[in-house]
């Protein structure tokens, strides 16, 4: 990706792994998520906060949303960084951990908000074209049942392409540089507001987009 884009990443301090970014993250998202869930969900005894949690806290699941092209091997990098985390011990049981390609969740998602029950049946083949920001995931499935709960299998083999968002933001710098660098307007400045205002008219145009697809 990064020498097929010429991508340019400011490298860690010698003292900070990737998997220590990605560790200190999770360990700030899980403590955010277990405050909030300690201090608005009441128990049986009469409301009192803060009880719930210690209760779950050695049985809760954790479900994360991963590329479609990922693999295995990611998966168990992604476990380690849990783990690193101390948000499951080293010993847990492997079921603790669960994985959903992000083109799965897209469809729970719309069937959930986007009033999909109407076409999703079983035997229904359908598409997912999951554009994030910096790749492109597509895959299409085959819905197999609906009840008792929804389940897919993929027709084609998934495809993750590093072509979203951040990478078009790029493109578009990339091409406006190449095209007014020798001009008046080819100032640094000038040019870096050309391209926040392509990503603000690229945000409006998918928020209306998607407003409009959960309409449908």
């Amino acid at each position: 990706m990064r020498a097929n884009h010429n991508i340019s990443v400011t490298p860690l301090p010698p003292s900070i792994t990737l998997r220590k970014v990605y560790a200190d993250f999770l360990r700030f998202m899980f403590d955010a998520s277990t405050t909030f869930v300690s201090d608005r969900i009441m128990d049986e005894w009469g409301g009192r906060r803060g009880r719930v949690w210690p209760r779950l806290n050695e049985n809760f699941v954790v479900c994360m949303a991963i590329p479609n092209g990922w693999s295995i091997e990611e998966q168990e990098w992604l476990r380690a960084a849990l783990v690193d985390a101390s948000i499951l011990p080293k010993d847990h049981d492997r079921n603790r951990l669960q994985f959903v390609s992000e083109s799965e969740g897209s469809v729970h998602f719309a069937v959930q908000h986007a009033r999909a029950g109407a076409w999703l049946q079983p035997g229904t083949v359908f598409a997912v074209c999951d554009a994030g920001g910096s790749t492109v995931d597509s895959v299409a499935y085959r819905c197999v049942q609906t009840v008792p709960n929804i389940q897919l299998e993929e027709v084609t083999a998934s495809e993750c392409v590093q072509a979203g968002g951040a990478l078009v933001d790029m493109a578009v710098s990339d091409m406006l540089t190449k095209r007014f660098g020798a001009t008046k307007f080819g100032a640094k400045d000038r040019l870096k507001d050309a391209v926040r205002s392509f990503e603000r008219k690229a945000v409006s145009f998918s928020s209306t987009g998607s407003h409009l697809g959960s309409l449908a």
